[in-house]
């Protein structure tokens, strides 16, 4: 009984020393694969802020461009042409209409749209009375 004790106990402490280097090793192990990929994942973020960094936005563009315009009334915002009232700008493809809706409350106001069509501007007109009354 003691010799059964005693091999059961060596084994005890074999079977913790094998879980213990098995442990080490894969602790190890982790702690490298970490480290790979925390590097690739650096290497990818440097590459693409690199990118990012030479390419201003396109609202970053238009504002330094429209600052080099000079214009001392209405600038507008999709064409950049300078004219006397918002009414005035052009729409900013060549095929689209500018359809202008009248403001009911005053009489130098009114609202552009812009549609590709005559009918469709004859639509927004016939919708827009259609609102107001």
């Amino acid at each position: 009984m003691e010799v059964t004790c005693h091999l059961i106990v060596s084994f005890a402490f074999y079977a913790l020393s094998l879980t213990t280097t098995m442990l080490s090793s894969l602790s190890f192990a982790l702690i490298f694969m970490v480290g790979l990929i925390s590097a690739q994942f650096n290497f990818f973020d440097g590459m693409f802020r690199q990118q990012e960094q030479h390419q201003p936005s396109g609202a970053s563009q238009w504002a330094a461009h429209s600052e080099g315009i000079s214009c001392n009334r209405y600038l507008c915002p999709g064409t950049l042409e300078c004219v006397k009232a918002p009414r005035e700008c052009p729409c900013p493809n060549v095929e689209d209409i500018k359809c202008i809706i009248p403001d009911v409350d005053s009489r130098d106001g009114a609202t552009v749209v812009c549609v590709r069509g005559q009918n469709e501007c004859a639509d927004v007109e016939r919708l827009s009375k259609k609102h107001w009354m």
